[in-house]
């Protein structure tokens, strides 16, 4: 059986390339939501990780799975969008951009179809979560000068920390695990990011609840105590900021921050429009062209962007999830919380911001559902060795 899941180390070199990809891909990324300079590499990026998805994500010795399917279809349809329906005047590395999380799934499904996943391979996935932490705080929080209420402070950086909290939860040292969730929830806290509370409060309770009822009284009572000095010690040193956050969560205004007037313009918008754009849309990203921003909700800008094709697109891969998730409960309860988060995160990012039509940080979603229906692949084919 050890040889049977003793680790590959060419393929462990190739998971390692993987993760080195992205690691660029996150710091090139993030700093060009306030620096446009690393925007080229960012884009090379994401045509290797194409070109890699292409040559060797795909296999016919894999089983395709509903989720393996749904990628290959919407695949096929951004190809269709771009270059048959006239969207390909927007770049190819837009095109390569749309395709980063489809791509990110079929790497991590055909990679883990035919290896072990070991602790190595969450430790990549952690450090990972370790660097979007490290780029939000350095470029959102100017380390030695915090300064509040300005673009800088409440950015879109959070979600990309947020969209590996499902990572965190596969760790399988308790007190590490719960120890990362705790900061997780403290980081999208201090962002003044509501929706990333929201995600990052829901995770902490639905997770690890369960973990600690295991545990005798003591050592429930000792976690507990940990938690309240830690947010204690947060509330003294950082006071002025949580009465920031506070400021923003109570006094927001009643429409959330101009979302209705969003939501109203796109909908007049899409109902009078022509029947090519009610079925098929008005192309990728052309959202920004009638409001100068996203929908903030991933139904809505599914419909504008790709029309009922898109939205039909986006509830079917929200039903896969579900799916997913109560299925994993009988086929493999270790992922389970991960897919849980998940879940989470697609639904209240999906209604009051984005993450689907973000292909950014949407990826690593993605790259989690990959892992797990590879790792499910692979342990089949060794029970049957």
């Amino acid at each position: 059986m050890f040889d049977m899941i003793k680790l590959n180390k060419k393929a462990l070199l190739f998971f390692v390339l993987i993760i080195a990809l992205i690691a660029v891909y996150i710091k090139t990324a993030m700093i060009a939501l306030v620096d446009d300079s690393g925007s080229s590499l960012s884009s090379l990026i994401k045509m290797l990780i194409f070109l890699i998805a292409v040559f060797y994500g795909f296999s016919s010795h894999i089983r395709k799975t509903g989720m393996y399917k749904y990628w290959q279809f919407w695949s096929v349809w951004i190809f269709i969008d771009f270059y048959l329906f006239g969207n390909s005047g927007v770049g190819s590395s837009n095109f390569f951009h749309a395709l980063f999380p489809a791509c990110c799934y079929f790497i991590f499904y055909r990679f883990f179809a035919n290896n072990y996943f070991s602790k190595i391979h969450i430790c990549s996935f952690v450090l990972l979560w370790i660097e979007t932490v490290y780029y939000n705080y350095q470029n959102t929080f100017f380390l030695n000068d915090l300064i509040l209420g300005t673009d800088a402070v409440i950015s879109n950086m959070v979600f990309w920390s947020v969209a590996l909290i499902p990572f965190l939860l596969l760790i399988h040292n308790l007190p590490i695990k719960i120890f990362l969730l705790v900061i997780s929830v403290a980081v999208t806290l201090v962002s003044g990011k509501r929706s990333a509370s929201i995600c990052s409060g829901v995770i902490i309770l639905f997770t690890i609840w369960p973990l600690l009822k295991k545990k005798s009284s003591s050592i429930r009572i000792g976690i507990l105590f940990l938690f309240g000095a830690f947010f204690l010690f947060l509330y003294r040193y950082f006071l002025f900021y949580f009465e920031f956050v506070n400021d923003r969560i109570t006094n927001g205004s009643s429409d959330g921050n101009g979302r209705l007037p969003i939501y109203e313009k796109l909908m007049f918008k899409f109902e009078s429009g022509d029947a090519l754009s009610l079925f098929f849309g008005n192309g990728y990203n052309s959202i920004y062209s009638l409001v100068g921003t996203n929908a903030h909700n991933d139904a809505l800008q599914m419909l504008f962007d790709y029309g009922l094709v898109g939205l039909f697109s986006y509830i079917l891969f929200v039903f896969l999830l579900v799916k997913m998730v109560f299925t994993s409960r009988s086929k493999s309860l270790y992922f389970y919380p991960s897919l849980l988060a998940a879940f989470v995160i697609v639904v209240v990012l999906g209604m009051v911001s984005n993450l689907y039509v973000f292909n950014s940080y949407f990826a690593f979603i993605c790259s989690l559902l990959g892992v797990y229906e590879g790792s499910l692949f692979f342990n089949e084919k060794c029970l049957y060795r």
